[in-house]
């Protein structure tokens, strides 16, 4: 079975007076086909496996702008690693599809994440993982900075690797997110682990040295938190930072679908 990637530009229009009663407007700018086949599987498992590993509620960062350029990570219809790419507003999609990775699986846990350094413009990658080893690659510096300068093919990017920080590979690897820095760096956040009971991770990458270090929990499985966003308002390497975070804890058992927000 084949499936399209859309990706449509909307604008929210909140009204100012009562936001919480429902009384605003989407209207839709345009609408572009990324790709005329994406994968689809058949759902395997009660709790998770189905259609939509390439849009589901756990994934995050499939989609990212930097300049006039757009990037999008997905797994097309022959179970390839693929990351599209086009010129604002209107341009055709371009697309690299990697030949050495496989999506074997039905789980749409395993979702395609991508992130974009701006500092020294890497393209970054991770995909395929519901507790299982890290997979990882990376683009050569200025691809994204400069992406009138390159052709866009699999060649600008890194083979795949199963570490970030040296001598330090994750194992049990799910819910891979990038964020961006106030500095123009670059974090990767993963959880290890089970559901329930997993620790969440995350790694500074340094655009100077284009390496990744500082691997650090920051919510401990005992806790059973599912993360769902973090942001830092200054770089880890100054004096004075700050870490806003949001995330659930689930009541009981994942299946129950009960749970507690929490913000810091």
């Amino acid at each position: 079975m084949k499936s399209s990637i859309h990706f449509c530009f909307m604008l929210l229009l909140v009204g100012v007076s009562c936001p919480c009663r429902g009384d605003f407007k989407v209207t839709l700018l345009s609408d572009s086909v990324v790709d005329p086949t994406a994968v689809t599987a058949k759902r395997t498992h009660p709790y998770y496996g189905g259609i939509c590993v390439n849009a589901v509620h756990c994934q995050q960062d499939a989609v990212v702008t930097h300049g006039n350029h757009q990037y999008v990570g997905y797994i097309d219809a022959e179970r390839r690693l693929c990351l599209a790419r086009r010129k604002l507003p209107s341009g055709d999609w371009g697309i690299i599809r990697f030949t050495d990775y496989a999506f074997k699986s039905n789980d749409d846990h395993c979702t395609v994440c991508i992130g974009l350094c701006p500092k020294d413009g890497t393209l970054h990658m991770s995909w395929g993982m519901h507790n299982d080893a890290l997979t990882y690659r990376v683009s050569r510096k200025g691809v994204a900075t400069h992406p009138e300068s390159v052709k866009w093919e699999a060649s600008l990017f890194e083979p795949i690797i199963s570490e970030l920080e040296k001598g330090k590979p994750p194992t049990k690897v799910t819910y891979p997110r990038f964020w961006q820095t106030p500095d123009g760096g670059l974090q990767f956040g993963y959880r290890t682990g089970y559901a329930g009971k997993g620790d969440r991770w995350l790694v500074d990458y340094e655009p100077d040295t284009g390496t990744w270090n500082h691997t650090e929990i920051y919510t401990a499985g005992r806790r059973k938190a599912y993360s769902l966003s973090l942001c830092r308002n200054h770089p880890r390497k100054m004096a004075r930072h700050r870490h806003c975070g949001f995330w659930i804890f689930p009541s009981k058992q994942i299946e129950s679908g009960g749970c507690r927000k929490s913000f810091s």
